[in-house]
């Protein structure tokens, strides 16, 4: 049976799976607390899911590559065939004050409707930032199923160490190689000078950084990841 779940994504991620440069997802996995019991066996352990769900072998400090279902411990974003309706930040409103629904609509700041991305207000007010009465953005985390606009569905999920992750895989999570050149100054001549390049794993890694480190996850520290593969269906 399908199942949906919901994924927050950021106003740059949503970009990307509009535009068809997002395929896949990487969440960092939160084992449920576990009670280690010692196992004969060279740096073996039994660990049992407090719950009584299931028991699976865990080698050492790594996280076992065998994480399915029989093992009680399942992707939380779904399996194969699921789906997931994508949170972003957004702002409803209504043209019409005695309440018609016809003319309610949603404004999300990845793609707001009056304004480039990033606009201090939706809905036109990004001129009043001071206003009090400005309407302002919603926290992805209280977007209702109602208003999502993208649902995707899950055609692979695997399990990795953060930076296993190879360049196709960087491309497909929307980072592509990038160079920053400089511009002449008055008076210089020829090409201009490249200030850097980065692959797209090291867009990878920047971007992942601004998104876990300050919750305890940068990319130094190569936490075992969901690596959830997807494709849109609207």
């Amino acid at each position: 049976m399908t199942k949906e779940y919901p994924l927050i994504c950021t106003a740059e991620s949503v970009r990307a799976i509009l535009d068809g440069r997002k395929s896949m997802t990487r969440r960092v996995i939160r084992p449920p607390k576990i009670l280690h019991i010692p196992f004969y066996g060279d740096g073996w352990s039994i660990a049992h899911h407090p719950s009584g769900v299931g028991w699976w072998a865990i080698e050492g400090k790594s996280f076992p590559d065998f994480y399915a279902d029989e093992c009680g411990f399942p992707c939380p974003y779904g399996k194969v065939g699921d789906r997931l309706w994508v949170k972003e930040t957004w702002c409803a409103f209504s043209d019409d004050l005695e309440g018609d629904d016809s003319k309610r609509w949603v404004d999300y700041r990845a793609t707001p409707r009056y304004a480039e991305p990033g606009v201090s207000h939706p809905g036109g007010w990004e001129n009043e930032p001071d206003n009090p009465d400005a309407p302002k953005w919603v926290s992805p985390r209280f977007m209702p199923r109602k208003f999502s606009r993208i649902t995707l569905e899950i055609t692979d999920v695997r399990v990795e160490p953060l930076q296993e992750i190879t360049p196709l895989d960087a491309t497909k999570e929307g980072c592509y190689a990038f160079t920053q050149f400089k511009d002449l100054g008055p008076g210089e001549m020829g090409p201009p000078k490249v200030e850097y390049t980065r692959t797209p794993i090291e867009r990878f890694a920047k971007l992942w950084d601004s998104l876990n480190a300050k919750r305890g996850y940068p990319w130094s520290s190569n936490p075992w990841v969901w690596v959830i593969s997807f494709r849109r269906t609207q």
